[in-house]
């Protein structure tokens, strides 16, 4: 019964959380850019000028994070890339029996882990499209990982509230 409660509150809950991620989700990825510029330009040493966030699509789902160097732009689909982020809080929320100050805890921690996924993946993303000279778009090898991530860190998060105090 205790699932089926948890089913039905994280139905209802991830679209909530997904439209609200979407209608956010310019202001994030300005975050993004800004935090993915200085590693980009300070490690890299790459030579990106600037960025700008063009929000796109309904809902703003096809947000693209623009870098722009001196001779080309890099288009990043950040709303592809990014949407992981709303079924995470939607999990986080729908499971039962959770003190509020461990679900915010792990909540915090589990959104952070979500950011340098992203950040990562854009930094590395821009720094190899740029040697192979093709758009960085999310690729089919790293998407189930995108995908997956969420579910992940729920369960790794909350693993002691999921399966119980009993090990044995």
């Amino acid at each position: 019964m205790k699932w089926l409660a948890f089913t039905v509150r994280f139905l209802c809950l991830a679209p909530v959380c997904l439209v609200l991620w979407w209608y956010v989700l310019p202001a994030y990825a300005k975050i993004l850019g800004f935090f993915s510029v200085v590693i980009l330009r300070f490690v890299f040493l790459a030579g990106i000028e600037s960025f700008r966030i063009v929000p796109l699509g309904l809902f703003y789902t096809g947000t693209l994070l623009q870098f722009h160097t001196d001779t080309q732009e890099f288009p990043f689909p950040i709303g592809q890339l990014t949407t992981n982020m709303a079924p995470f809080v939607a999990l986080m929320f729908s499971t039962p029996k959770i003190k509020l100050r461990k679900r915010i805890l792990a909540t915090s921690i589990g959104c952070m882990s979500l950011f340098f996924s992203h950040l990562f993946y854009v930094v590395f993303a821009f720094q190899f499209s740029r040697q192979v000279n093709t758009p960085p778009y999310v690729s089919h090898i790293i998407a189930p990982v995108f995908l997956t991530l969420p579910f992940l860190l729920w369960i790794v998060l909350l693993q002691k509230d999921l399966i119980g105090e009993k090990t044995l």
